[in-house]
This record gives C-alpha cells, sequence and structure tokens, in this order.
C-alpha cells in the first residue's frame, strides 16, 4: 500500500519528511557498512517471518532504538567494531545489548529501529511488511532527529508513523517516547529543537492508545547540562543510560503484559 501523508495538523505544510520513500542512497561513511539499510531490512524481515508471531513489545526508532541490540550483519558488526576503535562513532556496537538480552529474558521483542534513518524512510518500512506477519501489544517509539526538517514537519511524519500502527496493530498501545536531550548545554541549537519536537509530538498522546513517556529530565543535570555518565558525548546513551531507559519502561511492560 503506498499513501502519501497529507495535511495532519493544522497550519503545517506538507514537507518532504512525511512522504514516504524507500531509501536509495548510500549512508554516510561513519555508518556501519554500505547499503546497510537493505541489509536491516533483510535480516528484520527474516526474523518476523521466522516468528514468534506474537511479541510483548517492538521497538521502532532511528539510531537509539537500534543501539538496544546493535549491528546484526558481520560486514557492519566489524565496520562498526573498526570506527569505534578509531574514535569515528563514539559509542561501541549495540551499547544497550546487555540490558536489552536481559528484557528478553522476560519479555517476547522485537527491535526494527534503524540508526541514521529519516522520517520518510521510516514511514516506507511500516508502510512495506515492518508492521506485518505478528502481532504485538505494545510499540516503544522513539522518533529519530536525523532530518533536516523543520520539527513540525518531523511531527507530522510522527503523526504518519502513529496512524499507521493504528491501521496495521489496532490492538497495540504505543508508548511514545520523548526524544532524548541532544547536545551538552541547555542553549544548545540541537537541544532547543529537540524540546520543540518534543512539544509537538506530546499532542498525539491520548493516554489511552498512544502514552507519553518522558525520560529527559533523567538525562540532565540540575544545572540543565547532560549527564556524562549517561551520554558521554551528550547524543548517545551508553549502557548505563539503557539502564534508565528500561527503569522507565518496566513499569509500563509490567502493566500492559500483566507480568
Amino acid at each position: 500500500m503506498i499513501f502519501v501523508l497529507a495535511l495532519t495538523l493544522p497550519g503545517f505544510a506538507v514537507s518532504t519528511a512525511s512522504v514516504p520513500m524507500r531509501y536509495t542512497g548510500t549512508q554516510k561513511a561513519s555508518w556501519a557498512g554500505v547499503q546497510y539499510w537493505d541489509r536491516r531490512r533483510e535480516v528484520k524481515l527474516k526474523e518476523i517471518a521466522k516468528g514468534p508471531k506474537k511479541y510483548d513489545f517492538v521497538f521502532f526508532g532511528g539510531t537509539l532504538v537500534q543501539n538496544w541490540e546493535g549491528w546484526c550483519e558481520k560486514a557492519d558488526v566489524e565496520k562498526a567494531a573498526r570506527l569505534y576503535s578509531d574514535g569515528k562513532i563514539s559509542y561501541p556496537n549495540g551499547p544497550g545489548m546487555a540490558v536489552w538480552a536481559e528484557l528478553k529474558r522476560k519479555y517476547r521483542l522485537l527491535n526494527i529501529g534503524m540508526a541514521g534513518d529519516s522520517t520518510q524512510h521510516a514511514l516506507w518500512r511500516l508502510q512495506n511488511g515492518e508492521l506485518e506477519g505478528y502481532v504485538t501489544k505494545g510499540f516503544v517509539f522513539m522518533p529519530d532527529w536525523s532530518n533536516e526538517e523543520q520539527p513540525e514537519g518531523i511531527a507530522e511524519a510522527v503523526k504518519g508513523m502513529l496512524d499507521r500502527i493504528a491501521e496495521y496493530q489496532p490492538q497495540a498501545i504505543t508508548l511514545l517516547m520523548a526524544i532524548l536531550p541532544r547536545g551538552a548545554a541547555p542553549d544548545d541549537p540541537e537541544r532547543v529543537r529537540v524540546a520543540r519536537i518534543n512539544s509537538l509530538i506530546k499532542e498525539f498522546a491520548d493516554g489511552r492508545k498512544v502514552v507519553w513517556c518522558d525520560m529527559t529530565d533523567k538525562f540532565l543535570k540540575e544545572n540543565g547540562e547532560v549527564r556524562r555518565d549517561l551520554m558521554p558525548d551528550a547524543h548517545y546513551p551508553l549502557g548505563k543510560g539503557y539502564g534508565v531507559w528500561r527503569d522507565e519502561l518496566l513499569p509500563w511492560f509490567k502493566k500492559i503484559c500483566e507480568r
């Protein structure tokens, strides 16, 4: 099914951020492997086909979501290791891997996060197989900030993704996660931009099928600076940061899964 998002938010113009588009290029050199997008997508579609056909939660989003489990394909794992060793990326493969393994011992989880995904690519993925072939009780959805679009365009695209989840998985509850603070200081332009996106997408939560989850304060010191023990580079959480995220999710997991 091909679906082009029309105006969804009053006063917002349609932007390229909300037009579903298959990823066709190659990522920046810093990403772990040329055409990794196709490789990871293929791995995930095979995982969905293999099953289980019932999940407790499906994790969806960009780099921070993929980093729960890391790269899958051997070529990408090896390249990510080299880039980290050379100091070209600031996190090892799968910084949340240990916490992910812990959660999977109790819950049936699927991770369809894609590092570096722009919103139009994420929309395309949702409309082309990544919401089909299984049933899940819930989604953990943290939008990515990779687009260079205005916050309003990204918010429009997030609304489109939530609509697709509701269409394909109407029984599911979506935990809509606030994008984590980006940039060390409160006045960092990226921090300001993320805060604006969060203020817009928060309005999509109805408290019933879409629940707003905001961990921002847990990743900041009292003076508003990023906690370097959780995000040393002020962008990407390491293992301890994923532990904080786990603790945010567990009450919802227990409530929704009743265990």
